[in-house]
């Protein structure tokens, strides 16, 4: 049995998953900064609780 490591389907799977974690911190950071910079948005309209949700 080979190690996982040296299994190319593994490192194939292992290095997508990294790629796509990475997009999402990316994407995470990026949108609101984004948002913020362009449409100059507050923090409300950025935040977990964008304002048309706050009565």
């Amino acid at each position: 049995m080979t190690s996982l490591v040296r299994d190319r389907r593994f490192s194939t799977y292992w290095f997508g998953q990294g790629v796509s974690q990475l997009g999402d911190r990316v994407s995470e950071l990026a949108l609101p900064l984004i948002t913020v910079t362009t449409l100059q948005a507050g923090p409300t309209a950025v935040g977990p609780w964008p304002s048309r949700w706050v009565s």
